[in-house]
């Protein structure tokens, strides 16, 4: 049995996963998914959002895969890939940032105004 780029990792494991398996989905998940979700964690810094990049991840393994090219580690192939994932979910964060409409317009909740009407002058 063959190991991709001396990582432990069966090269037929990789293969079935670029596949889409999901058995062998499930053993990198189990072999990665720890190591993984710490650097999510230290990255985006909350529990949910680094289970979110985790997720996002796997659930676009099969495809990265497909790209994949086998020279050096697995694992540091796989959290390079969990960092762009994580810093693609910092960034989408940036714009769009959660704000109630009562807070952004200062006025008590309840009372539901427009946003357009806020900013315009009554004649």
């Amino acid at each position: 049995m063959s190991t991709s780029a001396g990582t432990g990792i069966p090269a037929s494991l990789i293969a079935e996963a670029r596949a889409g398996s999901p058995d062998a989905l499930s053993a990198l998940y189990l072999e990665h998914g720890a190591a993984l979700f710490r650097l999510a964690y230290r990255l985006v810094g909350g529990r949910e959002d680094a289970e979110d990049v985790v997720h996002d991840v796997f659930v676009g393994l099969p495809e990265a895969l497909r790209r994949y090219e086998e020279r050096g580690s697995f694992g540091g192939w796989l959290k390079r890939v969990t960092a762009r994932v994580a810093l693609m979910k910092l960034r989408s964060g940036k714009r769009r940032r959660e704000v109630t409409l009562d807070n952004a317009v200062g006025q008590k909740p309840g009372r539901p105004r427009s946003p357009i009407v806020t900013g315009c002058k009554r004649l």
